[in-house]
């Protein structure tokens, strides 16, 4: 594995990780019998798009390969990752719907 790949994968499963975390107080939120439904946000467009599309494409791959492994306690991960376009107001606008409206962990 390349070390730009860890890297991007690293930083994915840092930020998949710290939106997880975040949410533990919240019992049940992105949680079902068969799926966790885990939230994330970065610059999918706009100047900085590069270091989102790595963060959501590293995120994914990471996935894939956890619930090819079988999940977590059975449990299969999903993303919904939305676009900030390196805007704060959108990165704001974006959480919110992560969290109140896709109920994501």
């Amino acid at each position: 594995m390349t070390t730009t790949r860890r890297t991007i994968l690293g930083a994915a499963l840092a930020t998949s990780l710290t939106l997880a975390a975040g949410a533990a107080g919240a019992q049940d939120v992105g949680l079902t019998k068969d799926q966790i439904l885990i939230g994330g946000y970065g610059p999918i467009t706009g100047p900085a798009a590069y270091i989102g599309l790595g963060a959501r494409d590293g995120t994914e791959l990471a996935i894939k390969e956890i619930n090819d492994a079988g999940g977590i306690h059975g449990r299969k991960l999903k993303l919904s990752f939305e676009d900030d376009g390196f805007s704060p107001s959108k990165a704001l606008a974006s959480v919110k719907k992560l969290v109140e409206q896709d109920r994501c962990s």
